[in-house]
């Protein structure tokens, strides 16, 4: 019911705009089929489905599933363009390689980075580790402090800062505690202004993105914001082979990819804190392909995918 609201509010409010729109935005398929009403009487030019959330499984309920991959395989059928997240929505959404594809791209996860100012290597601190996130079951923080001792035995001087909230933060604390780890963790909670967590990022000296493999993982499909703050800040990341970004964190040597597993992580984290030359190599190549992060850069390529009759900046609205 709240969905058909939201799309009669949508079509109703957008139709009385006399002058119409030259793109229509919709960021998921309810939006989408909007903005293909509005094209087909007239009131819009041309419309983009935005996926920013597609998984195969997204309810239990079969019926609900069938309905909301059908609505998804019809906007994409029907758009003149969809932006996926990541490169696995597209590679996982067509079964049948005779099925009839529309025009796919990918259009990521970006950054400020206007608003991030990575430090010297001089001005970090050089044994701390990061970790930011919701502080829930899947993220892999729990691995991280299980793994702590193990780094800590090879490397003393390490530290942890952990940026976040959630429903398991009193549990990590708890076992930080009977870890003896209480000097070694700092727990600085939820920060409000995003501009104050990167700059605590921008001083520490290695991410930690240990997702957990779990079935049906959003992650797998999507585009985690995590992987790309820390590679803008400078910080070579520590990242197991869940979402698409591992791969290219893998490819393009900024990090390590491992299994969801405390000594790969504790091997993989001692040998970045004491490894200069390697750390160095890893953290220049971050620096450099954050420079493709830039959320202006990344949606001016977008919009170079489309066409428009007027070299006038398109008239468009994002729903």
């Amino acid at each position: 019911m709240i969905f058909a609201k939201d799309l009669l509010y949508s079509i109703v409010w957008l139709a009385r705009e006399k002058r119409g729109f030259d793109l229509y935005v919709g960021a998921d398929g309810i939006n989408c089929l909007a903005g293909l009403f509005l094209k087909r009487i007239g009131v819009v030019k041309q419309v983009v489905f935005y996926t920013i959330d597609y998984i195969p499984t997204r309810f239990p309920n079969p019926v609900l599933n069938h309905m909301y991959r059908a609505l998804d395989r019809y906007c994409v059928h029907n758009s003149d363009l969809t932006w996926n997240l990541s490169p696995r929505m597209s590679q996982t959404r067509w079964h049948s390689p005779t099925r009839k594809h529309g025009r796919e791209i990918t259009v990521p996860i970006g950054v400020r980075l206007d608003r991030i100012k990575p430090r010297s290597i001089n001005e970090i601190d050089r044994h701390t580790l990061v970790f930011i996130g919701h502080l829930r079951r899947g993220h892999g923080i729990e691995l991280v402090v299980r793994a702590l001792p193990k780094i800590l035995s090879h490397v003393p001087e390490t530290r942890l800062i952990v940026i976040g909230s959630g429903p398991i933060e009193e549990e990590l604390k708890q076992a930080a505690n009977e870890l003896g780890l209480n000097d070694k963790i700092t727990f600085v909670g939820f920060v409000t202004n995003h501009e104050d967590a990167e700059k605590i990022l921008a001083t520490c000296s290695i991410g930690l993105a240990p997702y957990e493999p779990i079935p049906d993982n959003i992650t797998f499909y999507t585009d985690p914001g995590k992987p790309k703050l820390y590679l803008a800040c400078g910080l070579p990341t520590i990242i197991t082979a869940v979402p698409w970004i591992a791969e290219v964190i893998s490819r393009q040597k900024m990090g390590t990819v491992i299994r969801f597993d405390e000594e790969q992580l504790a091997q993989a984290a001692i040998q970045l804190l004491t490894d200069n030359e390697l750390y160095e190599s890893y953290r220049k190549n971050a620096l450099d392909y954050a420079q493709e992060l830039d959320w202006s850069r990344i949606f001016e390529n977008a919009l170079n995918e489309l066409s428009f009759a007027s070299e006038e900046p398109p008239r468009a609205i994002i729903a």
